[in-house]
């Protein structure tokens, strides 16, 4: 009666495959002949034929078939299934290849593990993203001394974002063909949401002040300031990826710097930034810095997010500045306050901060008073220095955004900095 029973039960389960395009034929059904007993046929619509293998277990049969039919269905050159297994070791090996820190990289590992002895083994799979939720929920900390405490909502939200870049690293590599946990969101603690605390316009003309200028952090203040950049970002520009005919800065994928979502753009350079660039590229020789080399010192800046809040916080403490908990992230929610508030296009703000939404964008900007920017043109700072001359831009200086926003050409006269005794 079992086999009866397990034989009808394994009929269903092939007429079911049957309507999917994969037909199973028992080679023993008068008899046993020479050979493998199940003959397992996918159909390839893309050829028109179908696919044979020979098996003498069903289950790995059914296996064989459901892989070769999800990768002829997805036009794959691999099979229908990705194994955590597998691609968390590659991904392991691509972070220390990249020069991630050893914590991180332990952090990285953890969660892997994690997953694994949650019984999360196939990121391919139809159910993945409720599985995630469900291992994001019941999670519990593995360490000697909290062994078995239940994580903050923020430790929480690193694991996710572990695996969020464990898949981006998946798709970048073409090993999945779409984002399994595009509706997989961040969870929110509202015992740490909190305003932002922005910089005023008086501590932002300390930041660039010219009295700066010998300080190895200036440049990166600067770059930060007037362009509205993350940290890494500003220590990766190079002079090469400033256009000084078009009057743009281009913030591209570097080899020592990966970028947020792989998204490069365009920055439009301000007057006072150009000039700052001009006298800064120049060296005591009179001859000019590399192409190739970083506009700011990578040093200076920090070399890892590590030392990123250190260096601001001490540049802060030399300008006199009290930090106050901001961090360099801070500047750059002024930079798209400031832009906003003095009337600068919105979505080319959004362009500018490499924002894919507009809501991100109204996320950081914040109140900031009319008459604290009265007297500036749209999209530009004044921060340092007077106004000696202006000049419209003509319109076949071949700086579209400059001439569709009206700008000006300024030219600043900047004090002298006394040379030391």
């Amino acid at each position: 009666m079992q086999i009866a029973a397990r034989r009808c039960v394994q009929e269903r389960e092939d007429a079911d495959m049957a309507r999917s395009g994969i037909v199973v034929i028992d080679r023993w059904r008068k008899g046993p002949v020479p050979g493998k007993r199940w003959l397992f046929r996918v159909w390839d619509a893309r050829t028109g034929s179908y696919t044979n293998g020979r098996f003498d277990d069903h289950a790995k049969g059914r296996s064989w078939a459901e892989e070769q039919l999800a990768k002829f269905t997805l036009n794959l050159d691999r099979a229908g299934r990705l194994y955590l297994t597998e691609i968390s070791k590659v991904f392991v090996d691509d972070l220390k290849a990249r020069g991630r820190s050893t914590r991180y990289v332990e952090d990285v590992e953890t969660t892997m593990k994690q997953l694994i002895a949650f019984g999360i083994t196939d990121l391919k799979a139809d159910n993945l993203a409720d599985r995630i939720r469900a291992f994001i929920a019941s999670v519990r900390c593995c360490q000697p001394r909290r062994m078995g405490v239940a994580l903050t909502p923020r430790t929480k939200n690193k694991k996710l974002i572990h695996i969020k870049a464990l898949i981006n690293f998946a798709l970048d590599n073409e090993r999945l063909h779409r984002d399994p946990l595009r509706g997989v969101k961040l969870i929110e603690d509202p015992a740490r949401r909190r305003e932002k605390s922005i910089f005023s316009i008086e501590e932002l003309r300390k930041m660039v002040s010219p009295e700066r200028e010998r300080d190895p952090y200036f440049l990166t203040a600067c770059l930060m300031v007037y362009l509205g950049v993350r940290v890494g970002e500003a220590n990766a520009i190079r002079w090469s990826w400033w256009d000084q005919e078009s009057q743009v800065i281009h913030i591209k994928q570097d080899a020592s710097y990966r970028l947020k979502f792989h998204k490069e753009r365009q920055i439009q350079v301000q007057p006072e930034l150009e000039a700052i660039l001009g006298r800064m590229r120049c060296k005591p020789d009179g001859t000019t810095k590399p192409a190739s080399a970083t506009i700011a010192d990578p040093k200076a800046g920090g070399t890892s997010s590590f030392t990123h809040g250190p260096k601001f916080a001490s540049y802060l403490k030399r300008c006199g500045i009290e930090q106050a908990n901001r961090s360099p992230h801070n500047v750059r929610h002024t930079w798209v306050s400031l832009m906003l508030a003095s009337n600068a296009p919105t979505y080319s703000v959004m362009d500018a901060a490499g924002h894919t939404h507009l809501i991100t964008t109204q996320r950081y900007a914040h109140a900031v008073r009319a008459e604290a920017v009265k007297g500036w043109l749209p999209g530009q700072f004044i921060l340092r220095g007077g106004v000696t001359t202006t000049s419209p831009v003509p319109a076949s200086s071949g700086n579209a955004q400059a001439a569709m926003l009206r700008f000006e050409t300024v030219v600043w006269r900047f004090p002298t900095v006394p040379k030391p005794a």
